[in-house]
């Protein structure tokens, strides 16, 4: 018999993300009796709850976290996403664990450029960075969507303001200014940082995860 999940008072676009799910093996057939909240009955018992406020909690739970505290459970099309925060989404598939420690290395990052221009010049060294900071932290990044890595630069320009960076400027030969930048990020920071990344796109992900949902779902009604 196949097991199935029960979905109760859930909103359509949720209802949609969970309507492909109807034949996972891992879930059985439990009414969560709890308005719009949906309870998902793994195998062993374990009870895993997801709430309209997009957080979730657990009863007689055995999970299994990764490193960073967060819990994947695979479904038919797609993963439900339980972060260490409480909070969740569904998300295409599991990420590799190796790319993310439990804990972040800090990252350094050196600019220097000669220009014409004083404000060019020190605007060209902090573009560079920002940059390099990116590229330090490009191997965290577990997602493939394409904006991905201007998520993350945006991300470490909103942790890390411009008068935070350490700047310096001197006029040299034949009227050519030198501008250096540098910044020493924190590894807690970083975490911050990536944190961010993964908020800008858990949207697209889950956006993602949705209309695959309503695909299979489309496909079981014809």
């Amino acid at each position: 018999m196949v097991s199935k999940i029960k979905i109760t008072a859930a909103g359509a676009v949720f209802a949609a993300m969970l309507a492909a799910l109807a034949a996972v093996p891992a879930l059985a057939d439990r009414p969560s009796g709890q308005g719009s909240v949906t309870t998902i009955s793994l195998d062993d018992g374990s009870e895993v709850i997801l709430h309209p406020d997009s957080t979730w909690s657990y009863k007689n739970a055995t999970l299994a976290p990764d490193d960073n505290g967060d819990v994947y459970i695979p479904l038919k099309t797609n993963v439900l996403w339980l972060r260490s925060d409480y909070t969740y989404t569904f998300v295409k598939s599991q990420p590799p664990k190796s790319n993310r420690p439990k804990s972040y290395p800090q990252v350094n990052a050196v600019g220097t450029s000669t220009m014409p221009s004083l404000d060019v010049a020190t605007k060209t060294a902090i573009n560079q960075v920002y940059d390099k900071a990116a590229a330090g932290m490009d191997k965290y990044v577990m997602s493939k969507d394409k904006k991905a890595k201007a998520y993350l630069l945006a991300c470490i320009k909103d942790e890390v303001k411009e008068n935070e960076l350490e700047q310096a400027y001197v006029q040299i030969k034949g009227g050519q200014w030198k501008a250096d930048a540098k910044v020493t990020i924190p590894g807690y920071r970083v975490q911050r940082i990536i944190e961010c990344l993964d908020t800008q796109l858990a949207p697209a992900e889950e956006e993602a995860a949705a209309k695959e949902a309503e695909k299979e779902a489309a496909k079981k009604k014809k």
